[in-house]
This record gives structure tokens, sequence and C-alpha cells, in this order.
């Protein structure tokens, strides 16, 4: 793990920068429960801003990895001396409209299939997912989706693609490049498979599948972009 990550944190030719590595390394080593290496990536972190940033994907991920994961993970950074409870703050929400940016003109269909399943559902996920933690301004909402790409291509709900591909085309909506998109998956394989000691096949298809109908559906998506 620790050479996965040198390599990570050094490499300087690849579409997403370093310090967007270090934030999408750090919701994905807190998602996997790798908590010693989430501590090496977070001494090796230059300055309070840069903690803060990886410490608000870590908090993010009460929403798509669940609260004990999310525990465990700030009470050993804080153990360890590498982030204080002070950096990650309350801060004003962000004045947009997170759920229709993401999913532009299949924001409807999005929302009328979720509501299918169950009202409640959907009234969590709108105010707690988007209205509360998406809406934190301290992570911008390119980064923001390119945080939930990797953990949703790193989770057992690659065999669900859908889910996936649509936050890939959502991560386009707001800014995000295909290079930095397939980058993210990338990243997030890599690690999987080290963490995991091996590469599922079941898992292969599903997400070259995916990557393909990412391909034809991106320009369309690419073009909603409004934030």
């Amino acid at each position: 793990m620790e050479g996965f990550l040198d390599e990570e944190l050094t490499r300087e030719q690849a579409p997403l920068p370093v310090k967007t590595r270090q934030v999408i390394l750090s919701a994905l080593l807190s998602h996997h429960a790798q908590y010693s290496a989430l501590c090496m990536l977070f001494a090796r972190l230059d300055g309070r801003e840069a903690r803060a940033r990886c410490g608000e994907a870590v908090l993010q991920n009460v929403a798509f990895s669940g609260f004990p994961k999310v525990i465990n993970a700030l009470r050993e950074l804080q153990r360890a001396g590498l982030l204080e409870p002070s950096i990650i703050v309350a801060r004003p929400e962000q004045d947009q409209n997170i759920f229709g940016a993401v999913y532009g003109q299949t924001a409807n269909q999005v929302r009328n299939d979720i509501e299918a399943t169950s009202d409640v559902l959907w009234e969590w996920i709108d105010q707690f997912v988007y209205h509360t933690v998406l809406s934190r301004s301290l992570l911008e909402p390119k980064l923001r989706e390119l945080c939930i790409v990797a953990l949703l291509c790193g989770s057992d709900l690659v065999s669900e693609p859908r889910i996936l591909l649509g936050h890939m085309l959502g991560a386009l909506r707001v800014g995000a490049s295909q290079e930095e998109v397939r980058d993210v998956i990338r990243l997030s394989a890599q690690l999987s498979s080290l963490v995991r000691q091996n590469v599922d096949v079941a898992t292969v298809k599903p997400i070259q599948s995916v990557l393909d109908r990412f391909e034809r559906l991106a320009p369309a998506a690419a073009a909603e972009h409004k934030l």
C-alpha cells in the first residue's frame, strides 16, 4: 500500500492533479477501512487546508459508506494527531441545485424512480445527501462527484452499473473531463485490487460495459455543464 501511495502522490503526468488525487484517495481509503494507509496519506499532506479538504472527503462518505466507517476513520486520524476536530466545521451551503446539476435532463426521471420505491427514501436522499452533505462548500461539486464515482467503482454496487454510470455522467455535468473520470476509475480499480489481493473477474465485465456506455453518452452530458 505504501508503494501505491508513493506512486500516486508523485505521479505528475496524469489527468487528475496531485491535490485532487489526495482528496479522492482519502475517500477511498476510508471507504475500504484502510485506516493505517489513510493516516499515512494525511501525514504527507501539506498544511491545514489540505487536511481540511481531505477530511471533508472522509466526512462525505457518511452518505455512501455509512456512519461506522467515517467515525472509525476520523477517530484514527485524530488519535494519530493528523486531524483536529475543529478543522472540519459547519460551513454555509452552496446556493445551488446540486441534484439538478448532477442529473441534468434526467433529474425528474431519477427522482421518479426513487419515489417509486419509497417517498421516505427520496426525502432522505434529497434533504440529507444533496442538501446537507453534498451542498457543503469546502469541496466543489466536481470533486465531490469524482469521489462518489471512485467509491461506487470500488464497491459491490458495480453489479448495478446504472448507479455508477449516472454519477460518471454527473461528474461531466459539473465540470469534470472524460479523462478525469477514466483516471478515477483506474485509481479506484487499482486500490480495490490491492485491498482484495485479487480482481474478481465478475466485476471486470460490468465496469467495461459501463465505460462503453459512458463513452457514448459523455458528449451530451458534458454539454449540460452548468456549474
